[in-house]
């Protein structure tokens, strides 16, 4: 415009030929709802037409609509809106490029990107990156003394100094989390009540828990027989939450509208938030870091079904290791294990993690408090690239959890070999939970978690047909398990 008389004069709606501009954008950020922004197509197109004559024209030449928001890729007939395709377009964006990012931050801040345990989720997210990353990273305080004047020797020194520093301000959590909550109070969830934005991330959990599983059972790869109903009955138990279907109910707007979910690639940002943090990085060649990742989401996955979950941890191993000279299990230094119990029977869940490598049997346990009856759920972790076949996984793995498996039997209460110790450990620690909830606890679901995909048919994994006895392959442990990198190898 000619001068800001003109535009004023504009602004209030005396549109004089003289004071309009050649061309007009009308932006409107923050239109995650489909219909919203079709409509919004409808009404500028409607305005623009009334205006295009007299004093009431907008511009010279074009008047043009921007609509930014998450959610919008779920626009019918592909890529437009409206009845026009020709005069409408959808750009979906792409995550932030670091490559671009390092030309304007140091070369240091640019390496904690890359390779700090939590930027490196966080920067897959634009806001994220541009308004917390980069700011926290490019603090002075982290500088101080990071250069000087000194000799070239001694300012790489210091500079390699700083550039590790910045690695270990990427790589812990409480530092880094300012990234994920500033994000939800600066997007739409944040105006939300607490309840609320719990739903909604527990849908955004449960999608991108769900999608993987279904396409296992979509899959044009056959599995074997077992295999194929332990997966079926893995996603009913899922498919049958009230999450679940509360989303099943809200397809259109919802997690997709609020940034919380993308149906074609969410970003690791995302999923961290549907994870509510519950994530830990796995490495190869250590299995402690799966049975924490298995903790973890298995407390995610019981607030699915509004169970409150708190984490134990047991000081002392449970079950010491096994030697077949023995035939009773001494439990009498387990008695005085000190944990605290939650008070009332509503839906309670205490995880217990083993806190050292020598012990025999579950790794996590997990204690679940109904109104109901209390049970109590078993599970083996195993850390590996592949199954390592049948004979490992009946003579090994699953007598582990108590349950001694041949080609032609199964027992559930064995009394006898390794199967029997582990079994009667197991009864050990429910009868010790009896003592301490001074209520009944029954033996819950005995479960093999492991961080390998789900094995084809040409592959034998051995599943017991029996009641509460069950297999979580890797596809059932999204998105906790691709948060972080996963490496494994043989344990």
């Amino acid at each position: 415009m000619e001068s800001d008389a003109n535009a004023l004069e504009w602004l209030e709606g005396h549109f004089h030929e003289d004071a309009l501009p050649e061309k007009v954008a009308i932006i409107i950020d923050e239109a995650t709802d489909i219909d919203l922004a079709e409509g919004l197509v409808a009404t500028v197109r409607e305005t623009t037409a009334k205006c295009q004559e007299g004093s009431r024209k907008l511009a010279r030449d074009d008047a043009l609509l921007v609509i930014a928001g998450t959610g919008l890729d779920l626009i019918e007939h592909k890529d437009w809106v409206g009845t026009n395709p020709h005069l409408s377009k959808l750009t979906v964006l792409k995550r932030p490029n670091v490559n671009n990012v390092s030309k304007v931050v140091p070369r240091e801040a640019t390496f904690a990107l890359e390779n700090g345990t939590f930027a490196r989720i966080f920067r897959t997210n634009a806001r994220m990156l541009f308004r917390s990353l980069i700011p926290v990273l490019q603090s002075p305080f982290h500088s101080i003394d990071g250069y000087s004047e000194e000799e070239e020797s001694e300012r790489e020194i210091k500079r390699r100094r700083y550039e590790t520093r910045l690695q270990a301000v990427a790589s812990t959590r409480c530092i880094m989390d300012h990234a994920p909550r500033f994000y939800v109070n600066q997007n739409s969830v944040g105006k939300l009540t607490s309840t609320v934005r719990q739903e909604l991330l527990c849908q955004a959990f449960v999608y991108h828990l769900s999608e993987p599983m279904k396409k296992l059972e979509k899959s044009d790869k056959s599995y074997r027989r077992e295999i194929q109903q332990n997966n079926f009955q893995e996603l009913e138990q899922l498919t049958g939450s009230p999450v679940f279907n509360a989303l099943q109910e809200n397809t259109v707007s919802g997690i997709f509208s609020k940034g919380l979910a993308n149906r074609t690639e969410t970003s690791n940002a995302w999923k961290y938030l549907a994870c509510f943090g519950l994530t830990e990085p796995v490495r190869a060649q250590f299995g402690d870091d799966f049975e924490k990742l298995t903790a973890l989401h298995l407390m995610r996955y019981m607030e699915v079904f509004g169970f409150e979950c708190h984490p134990r941890k047991l000081k002392n191993a449970w079950l010491p290791k096994w030697n077949d000279t023995d035939s009773i299990l001494d439990t009498s230094q387990f008695i005085e294990e000190d944990f605290e119990l939650i008070e009332g029977c509503s839906n309670n869940c205490l995880v217990f993690e083993q806190g050292t490598p020598n012990a025999q049997g579950a790794d996590v346990l997990a204690l679940l408090v109904r109104p109901e009856g209390a049970s109590l759920m078993a599970i083996q972790c195993k850390h590996y690239v592949k199954s390592p076949g049948p004979k490992k996984i009946r003579e090994e793995w699953w007598p582990s959890l108590g349950v001694e498996f041949t080609e032609k039997t199964v027992n559930l209460e064995p009394s006898s070999g390794s199967a029997g110790y582990a079994f009667q450990g197991l009864d050990a620690f429910r009868r010790l939970l009896e003592k301490k909830l001074r209520s009944s606890v029954k033996l819950g679901d005995r479960m093999l978690a492991a961080s390998f995909p789900t094995p084809e048919k040409s592959t034998n994994f051995p599943i017991p047909q029996s009641h509460g006895i069950r297999v979580r392959f890797r596809e059932m442990f999204e998105p906790t398990m691709s948060v972080l990198t996963l490496k494994t190898s043989r344990r």
